[in-house]
């Protein structure tokens, strides 16, 4: 007869407690956290939200996967302000500026399109767009 080993999982609680720790000490984060939200349920971390930059984001995905305990991450809802800036900018028609990017705000300005509703709507729909405010002229 053999003897198959058993796999102790981790407690949730402990994975988060490392994961809050983890946002504690990496000052990116720090100023992000109340904008990312992360959950634990049986070893699967699941991060959601908006961070300011790509490499906080980058650094989150990278570490989480180290976390003993951790068997799978899930961020597909994790976006980062850079990224959606570039993507709106690839939309936005000229004369309409993308001119801030804040936790998925979208601040349009500059001239006013005729298509406007329509170039709101694209921007909206760019993942990770919480919300879309013009101050055209």
């Amino acid at each position: 007869m053999s003897h198959t080993p058993t796999i102790e999982q981790r407690p949730d609680i402990d994975i988060q407690g490392e994961i809050d720790h983890l946002i504690a000490h990496y000052p990116p984060l720090q100023h992000d956290r109340h904008q990312v939200a992360i959950t634990v349920n049986a070893g699967v971390v699941t991060a959601s939200g908006n961070v300011q930059s790509p490499v906080t984001r980058r650094y989150l995905l990278n570490e989480l996967p180290e976390i003993p305990g951790v068997v799978a991450v899930n961020a597909e809802v994790l976006h980062d302000d850079s990224t959606i800036r570039l993507e709106a900018g690839r939309i936005v028609p000229p004369g309409v500026v993308v001119a801030r990017v804040r936790f998925g705000v979208v601040v349009l300005a500059g001239k006013q399109p005729e298509d406007s509703d329509a170039v709101v709507e694209a921007v909206a729909a760019i993942p990770g767009v919480v919300q879309v405010v013009t101050s055209f002229i």
